[in-house]
C-alpha cells in the first residue's frame, strides 16, 4: 500500500506534464517553472487529501510537500525524457528550410 501511495503522485506528475508541455510551450523558462511548481503544490494537496494524510497541520504539510515534490519530479522527468523530444519533432522545420538557413 505504501508503494502505491508514493508512486501515484509520481505517475500523476508524468501525466500532468503532457498538458503543461503544450500549454507552456510559448512561455519563458521562469514562467514554466513557477507554473509547474504551483500545479504540483495544488495537486500535492489534493493527493494528500485523497489519501487521508491531512490529519493534523504539521504532518499534513509534510505530506503535501512530499506529494508535491513527487509530482514535480514526475513532471520534470517525463517532460525531459518523453514530451520534449516529441514536441521538438513536431515543431521541427522542414529540411529544405534548414538548408536555406545554413547558406
Amino acid at each position: 500500500m505504501e508503494f502505491t501511495r508514493e508512486i501515484a503522485p509520481f505517475l500523476l506528475g508524468g501525466l500532468v506534464s503532457s498538458g503543461l508541455t503544450f500549454l507552456y510551450r510559448k512561455a519563458g523558462e521562469r514562467a514554466r517553472a513557477l507554473g509547474t511548481v504551483f500545479v504540483a503544490l495544488v495537486l500535492g494537496a489534493c493527493t494528500s487529501l485523497a489519501a487521508g494524510e491531512l490529519v493534523n497541520l504539521q504532518d499534513g504539510m509534510i505530506a503535501v510537500m512530499i506529494d508535491a515534490s513527487l509530482i514535480f519530479t514526475g513532471a520534470t522527468v517525463s517532460y525531459h525524457w518523453f514530451w520534449r523530444p516529441i514536441a521538438d519533432l513536431l515543431h521541427k522545420p522542414p529540411v529544405a528550410e534548414q538548408r536555406r538557413r545554413v547558406k
